[in-house]
């Protein structure tokens, strides 16, 4: 075999790996969770809460008439 024609097999998706060490991922993991949760938190509570949406515009219905 020629070595040019040799290729690496493609890594799997990071979704499908196993953590090298799976405690310390799932520690990082849920610690950035609740950092994210706090500054959401922080920074929601600095904002006025959100204005309603108002509704779309229902169509008026045409009256039909009885011509043809």
């Amino acid at each position: 075999m020629r070595a040019g024609r040799l290729r690496a097999r493609p890594a799997a998706p990071a979704a499908r790996r196993v953590p090298r060490r799976p405690g310390a991922w799932l520690t990082t993991t849920a610690r950035n969770r609740a950092i994210d949760r706090l500054r959401r938190e922080a920074v929601g509570a600095g904002r006025p809460p959100p204005r309603p949406r108002p509704s779309p515009a229902k169509p008026k219905p045409t009256p039909t008439t009885g011509c043809a």
